[in-house]
């Protein structure tokens, strides 16, 4: 299936949309929140009264499901505006008593870097350390922000909290790619920043703690368990885990070469 204009979609951060060059106005952001729902399926049909729970958290109004089928109807209305009158939509078709998003893989962001993943998963077991980091390095330049940022009952979504999720684990496998491969500095401000949004994910922590010890950097490594350390303790009432404390116990255990030390 080929659009005659190529369509590109953002939804890692603000949901977005352009035609060539053009930017595309996509509406409020529950519109908005649509394509990102639809967007997040891959392809494959959501129904109305999923994209309705999405939207409205289990307390939608009784005209939920029009007012889906109107957002669906702008939207179509601007991301294929030279679609003939009344003929079927390429890119928002109605399917199984809902709609999906067909677009070509490249033309979202999120489709890209979940194949830039899975090719970085092929890879990582050829163990070709060196493309894997590249390719993951891509996909995590992609990730502007959680999907639909900026829409506050989105962020609560199942499917959004997945998408979370994966970015995690794909910086923690760029930092044990990093770590083997011995490009912690290289690495350190991506999986820093990374960190920073999961305050509470102690691999994450863990792997970064082995980034600053292998940069060289260990008041930095020391900094990051002792704040994780505090966010566990103040707000959750938990000491650090296994792992996460291992990393600073095999920190401890390589003291710093040189004079002084």
């Amino acid at each position: 299936m080929t659009w005659l204009v190529p369509i590109r979609i953002e939804v890692l951060g603000a949901v977005r949309a352009w035609q060539a060059e053009d930017e595309l106005p996509l509406g409020p952001p529950q519109q908005r929140g649509v394509l990102a729902l639809l967007a997040i399926a891959d392809g494959q049909p959501l129904s109305v009264q999923e994209i309705v729970d999405g939207l409205w958290e289990g307390d939608p109004p009784r005209s939920a499901a029009n007012i889906v089928q109107t957002y669906v109807k702008r939207l179509r209305k601007v991301l294929e505006p030279h679609r003939p009158r009344r003929s079927p939509s390429q890119l928002l078709p109605a399917a199984n008593n809902g709609y999906a998003l067909r677009a070509e893989p490249t033309a979202v962001d999120l489709w890209r870097f979940r194949r830039l993943v899975r090719l970085a998963g092929d890879a990582r077991r050829e163990c070709a350390h060196e493309r894997v980091a590249g390719l993951l390095a891509e996909a995590l330049a992609l990730w502007k922000g959680p999907p639909g940022h900026g829409n506050p009952t989105l962020s609560n979504h199942h499917r959004i909290r997945a998408v979370i999720e994966e970015h995690g684990t794909v910086a923690g496998w760029f930092a044990e790619t990093a770590l083997v491969t011995g490009t912690a500095a290289e690495a350190l401000p991506v999986v820093a920043q990374v960190t920073a949004a999961r305050p509470f994910d102690e691999p994450l922590h863990a792997n970064l703690i082995r980034l600053y010890q292998a940069a060289g950097r260990r008041s930095h490594a020391v900094q990051v368990y002792r704040d994780c350390q505090a966010r566990l303790r103040d707000e959750l009432g938990l000491d650090p885990g296994p792992e996460l404390t291992m990393a600073y116990r095999d920190l401890l255990s390589h003291p710093p070469a040189g004079p002084g030390a």
